[in-house]
């Protein structure tokens, strides 16, 4: 099957792979034995590619299932191979972003479940995706894709906000994060809820960076649409009241700001 894997009609390689993923569990230490980690990666990195010279011709033929089986792999590994499949994961999130962004309708939404697989593996690997680019087209892929692109794209979005969330507020942030966070307040309601607490926990080393990013603006916004409907699930109106509170801090201009949109959903 590793052979057929490696070489056979697209077909057969999908067959493979699907056969390969239900023997992951039970065949754990011969699969491991057979180094098929290694075959997997070629089938991520290769779709990757392809993305990067077909574009929106690629389809991500064999994702999901490779990245179920590396997954399945390292759930149940020992700790030397649980670090030899980590690897082997951040080596192909490049191309998975890839496809992400230029891959056809069914490619992005393949790559979206593919890295919320292999982002189950470590917040490394979370993190790892998250600073490749992957935040902007999961959004896009939010907004514009089809019931099942939305639900994949929104679940991987929930376990960056999770990661972050449980962050120490004295993590500093890049430019590209900040900007990151401040895309999640103009999503979802309960997504820009949760991002809006994000920040609240992180503004005290992070303002500038944030200020920089938009984040008032963001915010503002996030309390101009709640309103009076926020009914407390998840993260509500007050997390983002502070966080535009925190960044208001010693600016006269958007304290006034703050002051004017904390009155509007009073």
């Amino acid at each position: 099957m590793i052979q057929m894997m490696q070489t056979g009609s697209e077909q057969e390689k999908e067959t493979a792979l699907q056969a390969l993923a239900g023997l992951a569990i039970d065949h754990q230490q011969a699969l491991m034995e057979a180094n098929v980690v290694e075959p997997l990666v070629r089938v991520l990195d290769r779709a990757g590619k392809i993305a990067g010279v077909q574009g929106l011709d690629a389809a991500g033929d064999g994702v999901i299932p490779a990245a179920n089986i590396l997954n399945g792999l390292w759930r149940w590994g020992r700790p030397a191979e649980r670090a030899h499949i980590e690897k082997a994961a951040l080596s192909v999130l490049d191309g998975l972003v890839q496809l992400l962004y230029n891959g056809t309708q069914t490619g992005k939404e393949r790559a979206a479940a593919a890295l919320g697989t292999l982002g189950q593996m470590s917040d490394a690997v979370k993190l790892a995706f998250a600073e490749a680019g992957a935040v902007k087209p999961l959004v896009k892929l939010l907004r514009t894709g089809s019931a099942s692109g939305k639900e994949e794209a929104e679940g991987v979005l929930w376990t960056l906000l999770a990661m972050n969330r449980e962050a120490s507020g004295a993590v500093r942030m890049s430019v590209e994060a900040a900007a990151d966070m401040v895309l999640l307040l103009g999503t979802t309601e309960a997504l820009a809820k949760e991002a809006a607490g994000v920040i609240a926990n992180l503004v005290q080393h992070n303002r500038g960076t944030l200020m920089q990013a938009g984040a008032v603006e963001g915010l503002m916004q996030v309390l101009h649409t709640a309103g009076a409907k926020c009914t407390g699930d998840g993260v509500g109106i007050g997390e983002a009241a502070t966080a535009l509170e925190l960044l208001a801090r010693g600016d006269t201009r958007v304290s006034a700001i703050a002051l004017e949109a904390v009155a509007g959903v009073e």
